[in-house]
């Protein structure tokens, strides 16, 4: 998200801890934010408004707060994601408000129905696969040993 003023008196930044970059529906979603004064009087009122869209622009969530800035103020907050969230990427957005300056950031995260899947593949298969192919493996190799110690050993009586 994107947006000009004349009037610079605000920068923000959101920061989201890549540990929570994919989260599930009704999942809080924590983000750091700082806003920063870069022209403003000292010790001013600002309106934050915060929004999360999917890729497609379509609205997820709007909520807004007013917040005292003197030169900078860092603050975690935590959104909770709706419980019916379609999986997919999204931008959460941020717009500092004073006067005729606004300032935005935003960051994108992902959404899935369940964190136990991976490529599309649920962690019980891929687990489950794993299981498999290693009983295979471990039954070719004891199955190997067997017929070389029974080749070995029918070599060794045949020469007595």
């Amino acid at each position: 998200i994107e947006v000009e003023s004349k009037t610079v008196l605000f920068d923000a930044r959101v920061d989201l801890d890549p540990e929570f970059s994919t989260l599930t529906p009704g999942e809080s979603l924590p983000l750091q934010i700082t806003l920063f004064s870069i022209g403003a009087p000292r010790n001013v009122d600002v309106e934050l408004r915060y929004a999360a869209h999917d890729i497609y622009g379509n609205l997820v969530w709007t909520s807004s707060e007013t917040m005292a800035v003197e030169q900078q103020v860092s603050f975690s907050r935590d959104f909770f994601l709706p419980s019916d969230l379609a999986d997919g990427t999204y931008v959460f957005g941020l717009e500092v408000l004073y006067l005729n300056s606004v300032a935005t950031s935003s960051v994108a995260f992902d959404v899935l129905q369940s964190l136990d899947t991976l490529y599309g593949i649920s962690l019980f298969k891929q687990n489950f696969v794993l299981f498999l192919t290693l009983l295979v493996a471990a039954f070719v190799a004891l199955a190997g040993t067997y017929v070389i110690l029974k080749t070995k050993g029918g070599k060794r009586r045949r020469a007595k």
